[in-house]
């Protein structure tokens, strides 16, 4: 898909290929944005066996990625 003219990304193996082809770190960039806000709320520990606490359960989830208008590339998790 392009946006603005700009090919926007639908999954994130997509958006590396790109960065990797081209050299280009604007999505590289973004996502690692979207990551480090992610990271501030770290919501449990993982145990000392390294697994998560009894109950826990994986949620599936993805990124959206999205051009603006002035051609900054957003990356929402």
């Amino acid at each position: 898909m392009n946006k603005f003219g700009v090919h926007v990304p639908r999954i994130t193996k997509e958006a590396l290929l790109f960065y990797m082809q081209q050299k280009n770190e604007l999505w590289k960039e973004a996502i690692a944005k979207e990551m480090n806000k992610i990271m501030e709320f770290q919501v449990f520990r993982k145990t000392s066996d390294g697994k998560p606490p009894p109950g826990y359960k994986n949620i599936p989830c993805h990124m959206i990625y999205y051009v603006k208008f002035d051609g900054r590339r957003k990356a929402r998790f």
